[in-house]
């Protein structure tokens, strides 16, 4: 069995590991943490590993593709380019600035970052063409993690309400990222960025460009919010 690569034993064990780390952890703090104080604590901790996880991933990644792959010229690109590592940011710093319960940026972050990082964490398509070892490889995978645990903590602990109302948060919120990923592209010259000018998977061109990633999470969002109000207006009428 190959060591390295999508699915080598360096992946299937950190998934194993980290699968494992999370899910346990989600349970430990539901059955044993009572205080909304330890709670907070908590939060602000695993954000604050987030925020170091990817401004570390940032650096040696944007090292790598200048003096290993000589991809860019430029450091600029250390400002994340990717829909996954943008999330991460955002995530992490609005749970550092406020863990109130539905954050209005929750209603839009918290659902892009559960998508990406249960892709991310279970194909890492980086893998295919670069060391398990590299710095930049397991910080990708590791910001991804704590980014899944994060926000599995914030649904299952009551801090995100699906809501039909909010929507229109998630598609602003979308879009917000694609007005971000231009001005990397014109601005400071990156390759790309969002994934504006090629498609998350490239032999499906359409169905992974930019716009139908948008729609799609969109009704992700919007179907999410349909049951969650639908199961709760079914429960409210059986008290």
């Amino acid at each position: 069995m190959k060591l390295e690569g999508l699915y080598g034993v360096y992946h299937l064990i950190y998934l194993i590991v980290s699968l494992g780390i999370t899910i346990g952890a989600l349970i430990l703090i539901k059955k044993k943490v009572t205080k909304k104080e330890t709670l907070r604590i908590i939060f602000k901790v695993t954000a604050a590993l987030l925020l170091i996880a990817i401004i570390t991933n940032r650096i040696s990644t944007t090292y790598y593709r200048i003096y290993v792959t000589k991809t860019s010229n430029t450091w600029w690109g250390i400002f994340p380019d990717s829909i996954c590592g943008a999330s991460s940011l955002l995530l992490s710093i609005s749970v550092l600035i406020s863990s109130k319960k539905n954050n209005p940026i929750y209603y839009f972050v918290v659902y892009l970052g559960f998508l990406g990082a249960i892709i991310t964490v279970f194909y890492p398509d980086f893998l295919t063409d670069q060391s398990f070892s590299l710095l930049n490889s397991w910080t990708g995978l590791l910001h991804h993690s704590i980014m899944l645990f994060l926000v599995l903590l914030i649904v299952t602990e009551g801090y995100l309400t699906p809501s039909l109302k909010k929507v229109y948060i998630a598609a602003i919120g979308y879009m917000c990222f694609i007005i971000y990923g231009l001005f990397n592209i014109s601005i400071f010259n990156i390759r790309d960025s969002m994934n504006i000018r090629y498609p998350l998977v490239s032999s499906l061109k359409v169905m992974t460009s930019w716009y139908m990633v948008g729609i799609m999470f969109t009704l992700f969002v919007l179907i999410i919010s349909l049951i969650y109000e639908h199961r709760h207006s079914k429960h409210k009428k059986t008290i």
